[in-house]
């Protein structure tokens, strides 16, 4: 988004960069997606600007529902019109060539934020798959209490070996909200007084040709999709467990393999099996954003009992692992308190200041780098009193040509003292 509209109807002739962007393990310069990785919209790189690789294929993009005429089906049932929350998602997708899990997952990263004016208020951040496996008409569908999250199987046994019969996507790291006492993770660090949400609503579909009024059904505006977001039925009435005659938030929580408790084999099925799975109500202010981390995989062992067990041991095996591994991101540098760099505006067009402020005299050097890392210009300020020093850039090379719209690597020195940072040309 840029200055609070679509990006593409305010740059259209830019419409080829919206797009996914995929790296691996050989990817390089001269690669476009290598060369062209807009970090300057939030992708991940390397502290010297060059892209970061996740597992061993990886994809980014990045969008919005800023545009006032795209909307779903849910919206258009509701008219269509006015429900723009100006929310950028930034989603990361990696996986693995090997690993004794990893290979049969996927990852999921969503970077959300409120670029709008409003506080949005009883917010839930919910993803609604449609698992076919097998024939699609088999598929039942459940949610593991004990383990908090929401699969798919294929109901008979003679299926083929090799294909999976249970499937799943999970929640690894759900949003955070307040929590005094506790410790929540986002965007590769530690908050106290904080907590990551689980799986708070489950709602198994069956078919989009089943009723919302019945357990199973599918909805058919925006007001029923948000009700089983928050783990209601379609009417904002609560879900009742009919094995216990409790109210819960989640459906279909009995086991398929001992066939104990609620199960789905009874319910409205059709092609498009799956659920909705949601982490909320939580308040995301102007500004504001939030990480959910979701993982997928799937199981294809002797049957559809071996399989739903083995889903259990690869969903905590893949949680762990996102924990212990694949969540650590480079260290964020803490501010040297004796030299501070300020720079603006960012972007910048065509120049950019900076503002460097030492708290001794020192000898001040300034760096530029394109995000492959090589020099692109330099400018030594000789020895400087204490103070606020300034000086512009203005896009040009050694050379004094004017360079590529891209993002740019700053390195200030002073003395033995460093900062880096990033700035982005726009044309």
């Amino acid at each position: 988004m840029i200055n609070g509209e679509a990006a593409v109807l305010v740059t259209p002739d830019d419409v080829e960069a919206y797009r996914t962007y995929v790296i691996d393990g050989n990817s390089g310069p001269g690669d476009d997606d290598y060369d062209n990785w807009p970090s300057e919209w939030g992708a991940p790189i390397h502290s010297d600007g060059t892209p970061k690789l996740m597992g061993d294929k990886m994809a980014w993009t990045i969008y919005n529902d800023a545009h006032p005429d795209v909307h779903g089906w849910l919206e258009t049932n509701d008219g269509g019109e006015g429900n723009n929350t100006f929310i950028e998602v930034r989603e990361t997708v990696w996986g693995f060539n090997d690993g004794e899990y990893e290979s049969d997952a996927l990852f999921y990263k969503y970077q959300v934020f409120n670029k709008g004016v409003d506080t949005l208020t009883n917010l839930t951040i919910s993803h609604w798959n449609d698992i076919d496996i097998m024939s699609a008409t088999w598929n039942d569908w459940g949610f593991n209490d004990d383990q908090n999250f929401g699969f798919v199987y294929y109901n008979n046994d003679s299926a083929n070996a090799n294909l999976p019969k249970a499937v799943s996507y999970f929640l690894i790291q759900g949003p955070m909200i307040p929590e005094t006492g506790s410790t929540a993770h986002a965007f590769g660090a530690t908050f106290e007084n904080r907590t990551n949400l689980n799986t708070t609503a489950f709602w198994g579909i069956g078919d989009d040709a089943c009723s919302p009024q019945n357990y199973g059904g599918s909805p058919s505006n925006l007001i029923q999709a948000y009700n089983f977001t928050l783990g209601l039925q379609y009417d904002g009435s609560p879900i009742v467990n009919p094995i216990t005659g409790e109210e819960t938030t989640y459906t279909f929580t009995g086991d398929p393999v001992t066939n104990e408790g609620w199960v789905s084999d009874d319910y409205c099925h059709g092609g498009m099996t799956g659920y909705i799975m949601s982490s909320g109500p939580l308040t995301l202010a102007p500004g504001d954003s939030q990480e959910v981390v979701i993982g997928l995989v799937g199981s294809s062992e002797s049957s559809v009992e071996a399989s739903l067990i083995d889903l259990q041991t690869k969903v905590e095996y893949l949680r762990d692992l996102y924990y212990d591994q694949l969540s650590i991101q480079e260290p964020i540098p803490i501010p040297d308190e004796f030299l501070t760099v300020k720079h603006y505006p960012n972007p910048f067009n065509p120049s950019v200041q900076f503002e460097i402020e030492v708290k001794k005299e020192s000898p001040i050097v300034i760096t530029i780098f394109n995000i492959k890392g090589e020099l692109i210009w330099q400018k030594k300020l000789g020895i400087k009193e204490r103070g606020v020093h300034t000086l512009s850039w203005d896009a040009k090379n050694l050379n004094q040509e004017f360079l590529a719209a891209s993002v740019y690597l700053y390195r200030v020195n002073a003395g033995n003292h460093i900062q880096t940072g990033k700035v982005v040309y726009v044309k």
